[in-house]
């Protein structure tokens, strides 16, 4: 910038601060600009089918055009987070494993939002009850939402840092106000 001393946090995303130094507060939210900028001008691709990376990142879902859900791959990578959000199956288990509601996320979600009235899914306090979602997970009607998850398309951006994806999924989904994410407790 003319008239302007750059200084340590002046830096492209991927960049460190000099060695032997950590990373800022005000470093990290410099980056979210960057990233979401990267993110968006990522052209969209099919969450099945799909060439999508083993590295970890944060990703968006979308179907018609509209953003739903943003998440992140921090342990098993985009590659494996994504599948896990095409099938009602436990962690890395076989098809035939306990259902874990914490896997298909975004098909849970779609299917909790249109059935709320015939099912509670909230306790006293209207927090969302986990058992509730895995007897979810079981019910016949939840796998036509996970074929609908199947049919939508994806965009992400690579970043291995865990610091920076907590952070960067929350902007994104709180900029692009996906209707899917919420940040309470399971």
């Amino acid at each position: 910038m003319v008239g302007r001393k750059s200084s340590d946090d002046d830096v492209r995303y991927g960049d460190n601060p000099k060695p032997g130094r950590k990373r800022s507060w005000r470093w990290l939210l410099r980056q979210m600009p960057l990233l979401f900028k990267q993110l968006m001008e990522m052209g969209q691709v099919p969450l099945s089918g799909g060439s999508l990376p083993s590295t970890r990142g944060v990703y968006l879902i979308s179907e018609n055009g509209n953003n739903l859900y943003v998440g992140r791959a921090y342990r098993r990578g985009l590659r494996k987070r994504l599948e896990e959000h095409t099938k009602l199956t436990g962690r890395g288990g076989p098809q035939g494993s306990k259902p874990d509601p914490s896997t298909a996320t975004l098909a849970l979600h779609l299917f909790r939002h249109e059935h709320q009235a015939i099912y509670n899914f909230k306790d006293k306090d209207g927090k969302y009850r986990y058992n509730s979602l895995r007897k979810l997970s079981l019910h016949p009607v939840a796998m036509k939402y996970v074929k609908r998850v199947r049919n939508m398309d994806v965009r992400y951006v690579e970043i291995e840092d865990s610091d920076v994806q907590y952070l960067f999924e929350f902007y994104v989904a709180k900029h692009l106000k996906t209707p899917y994410n919420d940040f309470e407790a399971h």
